[in-house]
């Protein structure tokens, strides 16, 4: 049995991912956030498991950019207006290390209801 490699916490907001060699940026949800990654909700576009993408995450005022890749993909339902709705594992692969450290601050001082501590 795979271990995870940090602890999920419930988190609730948007981001975006840029697919590799595509300009316009895709809207996600996040549901929980860790050290390694995230699990977004992706509605109306299936993007393959090892894909690479671009995420832009903005976490109190600061704009954090890194590098990740799509780790698992499953269709979950049909969302408004017929669209389908996949649940997806994004794996960080690359963050700027003072992003990474602000990062890590934020994600250790998550409540678990998924609120963070100012």
């Amino acid at each position: 049995m795979k271990r995870r490699r940090s602890e999920r916490k419930n988190f609730d907001c948007n981001a975006k991912i840029f697919i590799s060699r595509e300009s316009k940026p895709l809207n996600i949800r996040i549901k929980d956030i860790s050290l390694s990654g995230i699990r977004v909700i992706i509605a109306g576009r299936l993007i393959k498991k090892d894909t690479p993408v671009n995420i832009i995450l903005n976490i109190r005022d600061r704009e954090i950019s890194c590098k990740g890749k799509i780790a698992w993909v499953l269709t979950i339902s049909f969302g408004v207006g017929n669209l389908p709705l996949f649940d997806a594992g994004i794996e960080f692969k690359d963050i700027d290390k003072d992003d990474f450290n602000f990062f890590k601050d934020f994600v250790t001082n998550i409540k678990e209801n998924g609120q963070n501590i100012q």
